[in-house]
């Protein structure tokens, strides 16, 4: 019978090694040089950054208003049963009403 686990190499001891110390130096760096607020930067860098304030454009007309979205929502259901492909079935609606989708409730 053949051992699952064999004692690793010392090659791979040595590569497991370098990279445990490469990421930790890695996260040592980010999380000391990380720059996560405005008050880390020089005053006069974010001056350079955000350039000079230009006047104030003259404000655009205002657009039309949209329609209205449903304010009224329905649930109904229809008596029967329905075929195994649901080809047959049918939705009927009052005045001023639109069917936006179709389901089938086994539960009911």
């Amino acid at each position: 019978m053949s051992k699952l686990l064999r004692k690793p190499s010392p090659a791979t001891v040595i590569a497991c090694l370098a990279l445990f110390v490469a990421s930790t130096g890695t996260s040592i760096a980010a999380s000391h040089y990380l720059i996560t607020s405005t008050k880390q930067i020089k005053p006069s860098v974010l001056t350079k950054l955000k350039g000079a304030k230009g006047a104030k454009g003259a404000k655009g007309a205002t657009g039309a208003t949209g329609a209205t979205g449903a304010t009224h929502v329905v649930k109904r259901y229809a008596d029967g049963t329905a075929d195994a492909t649901l080809s047959g079935a049918e939705a009927d609606c009052s005045a001023g009403e639109v069917a936006t989708g179709g389901a089938t409730d086994t539960l009911r």
